[in-house]
Order: structure tokens, then sequence, then C-alpha cells
């Protein structure tokens, strides 16, 4: 389980259709649009008796809507991964991921120490990336962020948001 901000049709779509030519020119597997998201911090495995307060702590993060502007390229060459992202973090966003994990610490779970880097992955084990070229800009108003739960199966990992939560007033939303 992951929490994320998950965009909605038209910012998935315009990502989608600014990285055809930078995914064309890359030997990967691309992530399906369905599947784009920015992860604010990675769980892992949480216990069924677990997710009730797993819940209750995202509900109690309160930060206000914000905006992101995906600018560019970036490819990571050990886990093979090609994304687009923000070059500047937003204040916001980090805030909001970091409120969550430190959350989630002093509740006894472990989440993925890796720092936030506001990134959707584009296609993974991607050998060498291409010509990327320029991303963007795209403006992406975040209103909430979700509790993403991972599948993997045959094809691939599938996503399913469990829960959504608004910026602002804070709640979930469903």
């Amino acid at each position: 389980m992951f929490f994320a901000l998950w965009p909605g049709a038209g910012i998935r779509q315009a990502i989608y259709k600014a990285s055809r030519d930078a995914l064309a020119a890359a030997d990967g597997k691309a992530v399906p649009a369905e599947n784009f998201h920015m992860t604010l911090v990675f769980l892992g495995q949480v216990a069924a008796e677990a997710l009730a307060l797993v819940k209750n702590i995202a509900a109690s993060v309160h930060v206000d809507p914000f905006r992101l502007e995906l600018d560019r390229y970036g490819y990571w060459k050990e886990p093979q991964v090609l994304w687009c992202g923000a070059s500047r973090v937003s204040a916001a966003a980090a805030t909001l991921a970091a409120n969550l994990r430190e959350r989630l610490m002093q509740a006894g779970f472990k989440p993925d120490p890796k720092p936030f880097v506001p990134h959707v992955t584009l296609a993974r084990k991607v050998h060498k990336p291409g010509a990327l070229g320029g991303f963007g800009p795209l403006a992406w108003d975040a209103r909430d962020f979700a509790l993403v739960n991972s599948v993997t199966g045959k094809t691939g990992s599938e996503y399913f948001p469990l829960a959504t939560y608004a910026l602002g007033a804070g709640g979930t939303v469903k």
C-alpha cells in the first residue's frame, strides 16, 4: 500500500500525450495511463487489522490544496525508471508527504525512508532512456490524496484507491 496524489482524467491524459515521444524513444515497458500517480509515502504490506488506523492517520493530516508543475523528465538508472516530474518541489506537497510519514512512524509503521521526489513513473525496465527532449509544463492542481492498494498480476501492477482524502479541511472523500 502507498499514499499518492492521484490525477484526474484531464491531467492523466495530458501526461500521456506529453510523454509519447519520450516513451517511443525509450526501450522500456510503458506504465498504463490509468496507473499514473505521484507517490507520497510507500507503506508496503499493511495487516487488515491495521487498515483502520492507517485511514484515521490520513484523515488527520491537513494541508491546503496546491499546484504542481510537471516540467521535466528524469531517469533513474538503478531501478530503470523513466519519469516526469516537478523541478521545484511544492512546499505543500513536501509537507503532506512528511506529515504522513511522521504520523505513520509515530503509530509504529515503517514506511519507506526514501525522500519524497515529485514524479510520475512513465516506464519501467528502461535500459536507456533515449532522447527525452522537453516536458510540459503541465499544471496539476492537487485537491486530494489517496490510500492505494497495489496488486501484482500477470500483466503487472494494478492500483486500487481504497480511500481518498480532501486537502484543506481534511477528511475522507470516498
